[in-house]
């Protein structure tokens, strides 16, 4: 399975975005998984993922608190509701 690689030089909001279609290409994945240790690490990286994405929205939420500008508005759940949260 791959990983998630993260540039540094690209803004908060690109990061959720790249965040949120590689948890959409995993839950795809998952979907079509039927080897059920495949599976559990596909969903590893997809909790994976949902965490950074929560401290992505929290940096976001942070910067808008202390007067900066949200440049991303939407959550994950929001924009993509036919992706299922894997507990």
């Amino acid at each position: 399975m791959g990983f998630f690689v993260v540039d540094m030089d690209i803004k908060v909001g690109e990061h959720i975005a790249a965040l949120e279609a590689w948890v959409n290409a995993l839950a795809s994945k998952l979907m079509d998984e039927k080897d059920r240790a495949k599976r559990n690490v596909i969903e590893a990286e997809i909790r994976a993922a949902q965490t950074a994405l929560g401290h992505y929205q929290a940096a976001l939420d942070l910067e808008s608190t202390l007067g900066g500008t949200r440049e991303y508005s939407s959550s994950r759940a929001e924009s993509h509701p036919e992706v299922p949260a894997v507990a």
